[in-house]
């Protein structure tokens, strides 16, 4: 487990995927865009948001990458919103 609060934690090392709603939020790219940006601000120079790939794929082809990018990830930070959507649920779950 990575304890964030540690004062010698290096946030610039690690790799976060934000989980959340996408569907049927008309401005889930812009809430991405906004969480991105305030990660970066805070020294995560790693963040993977999920609108990296979900403009060009319907949802049961993203789903199987989510699961890699969880994977692949350190940290998975989830927006409030992310119980009210199935696949950030599965990908929490995972």
């Amino acid at each position: 487990m990575i304890d964030i609060y540690n004062p010698t934690f290096d946030k610039s090392k690690v790799v976060v995927y934000v989980v959340g709603r996408i569907s049927g939020d008309p401005n889930f790219k812009t809430k991405f865009e906004d969480v991105y940006e305030f990660l970066k601000h805070h020294g995560y120079n790693r963040v993977i948001v999920p609108t990296c790939v979900t403009d060009n794929l319907p949802y049961e082809r993203y789903a199987p990458i989510s699961l890699g990018f969880v994977q692949a990830c350190d940290v998975v930070y989830a927006l409030s919103d992310w119980k009210d959507s199935t696949g950030a649920k599965a990908e929490v779950a995972y």
